[in-house]
């Protein structure tokens, strides 16, 4: 599964202390450019980035893990919240 396989690939010591700087790097960049264009350009154009990010991994979840058990999962959990 889907779920299984991401949860080995994060597993701790997976990542070089390289990858991790960079990742820090890229999104202190993407806070900084985003400050610095101001709220019309640059909080639309990252919100509107994170949404279609957010979009594609739930879709790409859903197909490619066992749909079922997360729609009924889903149901289920709304149940338990009313």
């Amino acid at each position: 599964m889907v779920s299984e396989q991401l949860a080995e690939q994060c597993a701790p010591g997976r990542w070089s202390k390289a990858w991790k700087v960079g990742i820090i790097t890229l999104i202190t960049l993407m806070a900084t450019i985003t400050v610095v264009t101001g709220l019309d350009k640059g909080l639309k154009s990252i919100s509107q980035i994170t949404f279609g990010l957010g979009n594609l991994l739930l879709f790409s979840l859903v197909y490619l893990d066992n749909t079922w058990y997360l729609i009924n999962c889903y149901v289920q959990s709304i149940g338990h919240y009313l």
